[in-house]
């Protein structure tokens, strides 16, 4: 993998992370559990799921108007198929 701070500027769309975002997860659960990026008007992305499950269900803290929902690449036929009815 490039030489890629993923915890202040991740890219859920670069190659390497494409082909294995599992790395990248691992490392950033120990030491940046939210990461954050100025791409794309800024995002973050929780990578525990503890702080998954409570961001998720703490709706007057956090919004879900401009969501971005990206399925793990070999998954992502089938989940896009689920989510896409739903957000649509």
């Amino acid at each position: 993998m490039t030489n890629v701070d993923w915890a202040t500027d991740y890219d859920i769309f670069a190659p390497e992370f494409v082909k294995d975002p599992f790395s990248v997860w691992d490392g950033l659960r120990d030491e940046c559990p939210i990461a954050h990026t100025p791409r794309w008007g800024g995002s973050w992305m929780p990578t525990r799921y503890a702080d998954i499950v409570a961001i998720a269900a703490d709706v007057e803290t956090f919004s879900s108007r401009q969501i971005l929902v990206t399925p793990p690449p070999r998954r992502s036929p089938r989940i896009r198929r689920t989510i896409t009815p739903t957000v649509a």
